[in-house]
C-alpha cells in the first residue's frame, strides 16, 4: 500500500465533503478509539496490585501507549501471559 491508498483508506473511514473534512473526522474518531481503550487498559492496571504504570495519567494529553511493570515478575514472563 502506497500513500495515497493510506490516505484514502483514512479517507473513507471519516465524513465530510472534502477530503481535508473526511480526514479529520476519521483522525477524531481514532482518537476517541484510542483514548477510550487507553483509559480501560489503564484502569484495568490500576485494579491489579503489583502492578506499576510509567507516563502520564489517562486525562494527560498522550499517545495510547502504555508502559508497566508488574512486581516479581520478569518482562517476558509478562508479555507471555499477555500473548497467550
Amino acid at each position: 500500500m502506497g500513500a495515497a491508498e493510506g490516505v484514502a483508506f483514512l479517507a473513507s473511514i471519516g465524513a465530510g465533503a472534502t477530503r481535508r473534512e473526511q480526514l479529520q473526522t476519521a483522525y477524531d474518531a481514532l482518537h476517541e478509539r484510542s483514548s477510550r481503550l487507553a483509559t480501560q487498559l489503564l484502569e484495568g492496571l490500576r485494579a491489579i496490585g503489583r502492578v506499576r504504570i510509567y507516563g502520564p495519567d489517562v486525562e494527560a494529553s498522550r499517545t495510547p501507549t502504555v508502559a508497566f511493570t508488574v512486581a516479581g515478575r520478569p518482562s517476558v514472563e509478562v508479555a507471555r501471559g499477555l500473548a497467550g
